[in-house]
This record gives structure tokens, C-alpha cells and sequence, in this order.
């Protein structure tokens, strides 16, 4: 078993599908929404 799980290298370093993941928790990490930020009660 590899140290990445077993998964095949993929062309150019990461997937299509890695990127776009890595970018959405990317953003939702960066840019804290009201809704999102723990109000003290």
C-alpha cells in the first residue's frame, strides 16, 4: 500500500476533482459568512 492510500498518481499532481475540493474548502475557510460565525448568547 502506497502512503497516499493506494490511489494512482494522477496527471499534473492532482485530480480535476481534488482541485475543485481543495479550492471550495478554500474559500469557505476564508470568508466567514454572518450566519456562520458563533454569536455569544
Amino acid at each position: 500500500m502506497t502512503a497516499d492510500g493506494g490511489r494512482p498518481p494522477a496527471r499534473g499532481g492532482s485530480s480535476p476533482v481534488d482541485d475543485a475540493v481543495l479550492a471550495m474548502l478554500l474559500e469557505v475557510a476564508g470568508t466567514p459568512k454572518p450566519g456562520n460565525v458563533d454569536r455569544r448568547r
